[in-house]
C-alpha cells in the first residue's frame, strides 16, 4: 500500500471541487438549485477567482454541473428523459410513459415566408411561400427539453386563433380538419444552438444539440406538417428501438 505521506498535496482547484462534490453529494445542494455566485465561493473557499472557475469547470465537465447562459451553475437533473418513436409523435404520452408532467409554451405562432423547398415538400399548391409556423417549448418536470418548429399549410391557419398551450396538435388537426396522422417519418442531424435556442434551452450558444425533422403525413403519403425538434440532450433523448 501506498504511504498516504507520499501522496502529493490536493491542488486548491481540488479542494474546491471535492468540497463542492460533498455538499452535492449530502443533499445541501440538490438537483435543478443554483449554486452560489463565483464571487460568493470566492469568499467561502478563500480561492482566486481562477481557482473557482476551473473547480466548476471541472464538475460541468463531468456532468455533475450545468452552466445556463446569464443564469449561473446549477447541479444538473439526475433524470434525463427518453422519447421513443413508438410514442407515434405524441410528446405528451411519452411524458406520462414516464411518470413526468408534460407543458408546453408557445414562442411564437404566425405566417412565414419560406424557401421553395419546404413549401413544395408540404405539398401547397398555391405559389405565396407563406405556411403556417408554430414555435413550441416542450418542458419535463417544468425542466425545458425541446424547441418544438411545426410548419403547415396555410390552410392551417386556424391555428393561430387557438390556446395551443398544453394541447395535442395532432388531436386539435384531426378534430378540426378530418386529417389523421399515419406515418412519421424521422431525420436525424446535429445542429449548434443559436442565442435564442440557448436561451430557450437553458444551454449555452454553440452547443451541440440534436435536430430531428419530422415529417408527418397521413394514410394517403400526404404530408400533414412537417415538424423540427431541436433537443438538449441534457435533459431530453430521443430513442430509436428495434427487435428480432
Amino acid at each position: 500500500m501506498r504511504d498516504s505521506s507520499s501522496m502529493a498535496p490536493l491542488t486548491l482547484q481540488d479542494q474546491v471541487k471535492q468540497r463542492l462534490h460533498a455538499a452535492i453529494a449530502d443533499g445541501s445542494y440538490r438537483p435543478g438549485d443554483k449554486l452560489p455566485s463565483e464571487t460568493e465561493l470566492i469568499g467561502a473557499f478563500g480561492v482566486s477567482r481562477v481557482t473557482v472557475r476551473a473547480a466548476l469547470a471541472a464538475l460541468v465537465d463531468e456532468g455533475v454541473l450545468i452552466k445556463r447562459q446569464g443564469k449561473g451553475t446549477f447541479v444538473r437533473q439526475q433524470e434525463v428523459y427518453h422519447e421513443s418513436v413508438f410514442a407515434n409523435g405524441s410528446f405528451t404520452d411519452t411524458c406520462l410513459n414516464m411518470n413526468a408532467k408534460p407543458s408546453t409554451r408557445i414562442v411564437c405562432a404566425a405566417k412565414e415566408s419560406v424557401g421553395e423547398d419546404l413549401f413544395e415538400r408540404l405539398n401547397v399548391t398555391d405559389f405565396s411561400h407563406e405556411v403556417v409556423r408554430i414555435d413550441r417549448l416542450r418542458l419535463v418536470d417544468d425542466v425545458p427539453g425541446i424547441l418544438e418548429i411545426d410548419y403547415l399549410p396555410d390552410t392551417f391557419d386556424f391555428l393561430l386563433d387557438m390556446d395551443l398551450n398544453d394541447v395535442s396538435l395532432l388531436k386539435v388537426i384531426r378534430e378540426e380538419r378530418g386529417a389523421v396522422a399515419a406515418s412519421f417519418t424521422d431525420s436525424f442531424f446535429i445542429t449548434n444552438a443559436t442565442d435564442e435556442q440557448a436561451e430557450l434551452l437553458d444551454c449555452e450558444p454553440g452547443d451541440a444539440l440534436l435536430l430531428v425533422e419530422e415529417v408527418v403525413a397521413d394514410s394517403a403519403d400526404n404530408p400533414i406538417y412537417i415538424n423540427h425538434q431541436i433537443i438538449n440532450p441534457d435533459n431530453y433523448i430521443y430513442s430509436v428501438q428495434s427487435s428480432k
